[in-house]
């Protein structure tokens, strides 16, 4: 067997393997891929919104509180019964804040520690700590005059900008940290000095006039009471009316539809200018490895002549 030609043979065969890399740069648009997941991010935000605000504009709206006897009769095989009512905030047993001297229903206390801590340049920057929080909420109902109607659960209500729970800022005291000598010295040493904590009161004051929308039931007793509905995801209780938080709904909608369009369009236009980018690439190869193959056989015939 003559081995000199089936080494030339199989020389002819030889791969190159860096032509075989893949160039995932070129091969996936990954610009305008992420624009069009985020478009596809808004626009589904946009839809779960509008949603939510034709689900509100179809709920109940119980203009006096004593309408709620005949309602819940009349409505017996309904479930749940999602009602909006408007009432003023009130309470047998209100609490009473440390520091305003407010009554409330619904009192929520933070702490924060604030420090000062020295970095590796020896230099002292302020910090704080995260917040303990203290959450107190006392049995408490709307109230417009012709009847009444208890709030359960509060803190579940949906907390968004556009029908967030209207806590209000009762009171704020800062305690400076008073320490011995000997700890304080220990603190400095490990580069850290506490200088006190912040205390805030934030409640929601009875006589708050409110707009509640959520499940009517009757409780043990028989009076009516307003919780969160089973299977629907909103429970509002808001200084708003029905019809602003609805308006507010559609355009937080409004506004993530129109964020999705504008980065769908520019997601179709990086992806359309990376196929023509790509087919440019594709092209430079071809005729790189045309000149290439020339070239090549331009050296064999010069060597076949030699």
């Amino acid at each position: 067997m003559d081995w000199s030609k089936l080494k030339m043979d199989l020389s002819k065969l030889e791969i190159d393997l860096s032509k075989l890399e893949i160039d995932w740069s070129w091969l996936i648009p990954v610009e305008g891929t992420v624009c069009c997941v985020v478009s596809a991010v808004l626009y589904a935000g946009g839809a779960l919104v509008q949603g939510e605000a034709k689900e509100l504009d179809s709920v109940v709206r119980v203009s006096k509180l004593k309408d709620l006897s005949q309602l819940l009769d009349a409505a017996s095989t309904v479930f749940p019964l999602v009602v909006a009512v408007t009432g003023l905030v009130s309470s047998d047993t209100p609490i009473e804040c440390e520091y305003s001297g407010l009554k409330g229903v619904i009192v929520d206390n933070k702490e924060e520690t604030h420090i000062l801590r020295r970095n590796f340049r020896g230099v002292w920057k302020k910090e704080s700590i995260l917040p303990a929080s203290v959450w107190n909420e006392v049995p408490w109902y709307l109230d417009d005059g012709t009847g009444r109607a208890s709030v359960l659960d509060a803190r579940s209500a949906n907390t968004l900008t556009y029908a967030g729970l209207p806590m209000t800022c009762g009171g704020e005291v800062f305690e400076r940290s008073i320490q011995s000598s000997i700890h304080e010295k220990i603190e400095l040493d490990n580069g850290v000095k506490t200088l006190g904590v912040q205390k805030t009161e934030r409640v929601l004051p009875t006589g708050t006039c409110l707009t509640v929308i959520g499940e009517v039931i009757k409780d043990e007793t028989g009076a009516f009471a307003i919780q969160k509905p089973y299977r629907l995801p909103f429970y509002y209780i808001s200084y708003r009316s029905v019809s602003e938080i609805i308006e507010n709904l559609r355009s937080h909608s409004s506004v993530c539809m129109y964020a999705s369009a504008a980065f769908g369009v520019m997601g179709g236009i990086l992806i359309v200018r990376h196929a023509f980018r790509y087919m440019e690439y594709k092209k430079m190869q071809k005729r790189e490895a045309e000149l290439r193959r020339r070239l090549l056989a331009a050296a064999k015939q010069a060597s076949n002549k030699q």
